[in-house]
């Protein structure tokens, strides 16, 4: 089965939570890629990811069931975006320029196509002049994507994060600051202690971009 079919297959569960433009318009963006996408359970920590596995050479998106439309698009796009970065750039930072120009060019053809609701498209305009990794400081376009459902500690996973970037790790009011990677951990460092740290890669913290 070519990829182009298999993408295809596999965007039909997507079919009846958004819409067939939608659809249309994920379908010619994958269509000559190989990347397996999931509609999964709803998860807490997260809202949907990609990740790249070397060991099988593949690429996976989730998204979280249960969404809006909207939100399940605009998800289902930051993951691809994720995608389509990693395949022209590799080491590409996680969150870098490559995929905040990607992320909002994709948007923007979605919402040339009157994709999402007015009032979505309205926050989504000031949005695209500069996507940032979580919605934590645009708090009007995430109460129009997910209304009250807000994420509860540890919004995005540290591997997601770029170099330098500042966070912190649940309830705590220690900042860190996130600094090379040595295997499966990254060093960080505790601002208010001075002290270096090895945390998993996978460890979900709260950004402070």
């Amino acid at each position: 089965m070519g990829s182009s079919q298999n993408n295809t297959q596999q965007l039909v569960q997507f079919s009846g939570v958004i819409s067939n433009a939608a659809l249309s318009v994920f379908q010619s963006i994958i269509a000559s890629h190989s990347v397996q996408i999931k509609l999964v359970k709803k998860r807490k920590s997260k809202y949907g990811d990609f990740r790249y596995h070397r060991s099988q050479k593949t690429a996976q998106i989730t998204v979280n069931s249960g969404m809006s439309a909207d939100a399940t698009v605009f998800i289902l796009a930051h993951e691809i975006a994720h995608f389509l970065v990693h395949s022209l750039y590799k080491r590409e930072q996680a969150h870098g320029v490559q995929w905040k120009n990607t992320f909002g060019e994709l948007l923007i053809q979605l919402m040339d196509q009157d994709i999402f609701s007015e009032s979505v498209s309205r926050e989504l305009c000031l949005y695209i002049e500069k996507p940032t990794a979580t919605l934590r400081r645009n708090s009007c376009l995430h109460k129009e994507l997910f209304g009250n459902d807000m994420i509860e500690s540890g919004t995005i996973a540290l591997n997601d994060i770029s170099k330098g970037s500042k966070f912190t790790i649940g309830q705590s009011p220690r900042i860190y600051e996130k600094l090379d990677k040595r295997r499966t951990r990254y060093v960080c460092c505790c601002l208010q202690n001075k002290r270096l740290y090895l945390v998993s890669q996978h460890l979900m913290v709260n950004t402070l971009e």
